[in-house]
């Protein structure tokens, strides 16, 4: 695994500012309050079986507590419905949705008040995700039966409290949803989209895009056009 280790002067890893409510600053002992931001979707949270250890170690759900373990009479809601997410009132309630801690955050006291950068280090580059781009490859060869031979691949799932797949439960779509719950928060998720053939369709609080093409390719900021004359800006942009 590469791992990138990040200063806290250098405003590298706020992760949490920009994931966790206010009233989680007693859970991790920070100073400053978060954003109140992103949140795992309800329908890809869903997606984790029960006993798939990946879920509680990635994100932060039910009934919250300080670092004495003492209850603080709120709780992240992991599901709610999309028509609530869209309601009239502004969108989802103050504690819907489960929230990022992956990468568990820095709590020995040391973050000053209005520091919101932690000295976490992250996974940029993981063998897991090298075993699955292969178990991927042989899948789209018709070549299931190899794939969950691998041990390395069975690892990952046992790991994860988890049986090895069998051949026909490791479907293309089973392959995709894997990859999420495996890589969740390492910055695969948009190229993953794209290449199974998700990124357009209509998905929890996403409209359907299908006819929209184009959008698998990122338009080119301005400044670069200006900077370079011969180029044009992607099609449909």
């Amino acid at each position: 695994m590469t791992r990138v280790y990040t200063s806290g002067d250098s405003n590298s890893f706020y992760l949490h500012t920009l994931t966790l409510e206010a009233a989680s600053q007693a859970t991790f002992n920070i100073p400053a309050a978060p954003w109140s931001g992103f949140l795992c979707q309800p329908d890809f949270f869903q997606t984790y079986a029960e006993q798939d250890l990946r879920r509680s170690q990635s994100w932060l759900y039910g009934p919250q507590v300080d670092l004495s373990g003492k209850d603080l009479g709120f709780e992240y809601t992991p599901v709610f419905s999309e028509e609530k997410y869209y309601n009239s009132n502004g969108g989802r309630g103050t504690y819907d949705g489960a929230r990022c801690w992956k990468w568990h955050y820095q709590t020995d006291g040391s973050l000053k008040e209005y520091t919101v950068s932690m000295d976490n280090d992250f996974a940029i580059f993981r063998y897991a995700d090298v075993v699955l781009m292969y178990v991927e490859a042989l899948v789209r060869q018709n070549r299931t039966s190899e794939a969950i031979q691998l041990a390395d691949f069975k690892k990952i799932r046992t790991r994860a409290g988890l049986d090895a797949y069998t051949t026909s439960q490791l479907t293309i779509d089973e392959l995709y949803a894997e990859r999420g719950r495996e890589l969740a928060w390492e910055g695969w998720r948009h190229e993953d989209m794209i290449r199974f053939g998700k990124y357009l369709k209509k998905y929890w609080a996403h409209p359907d895009q299908s006819s929209e093409t184009f959008r698998n390719v990122f338009p080119i900021p301005t400044d670069i056009l200006n900077a370079n004359p011969k180029l044009s800006q992607n099609k449909d942009y």
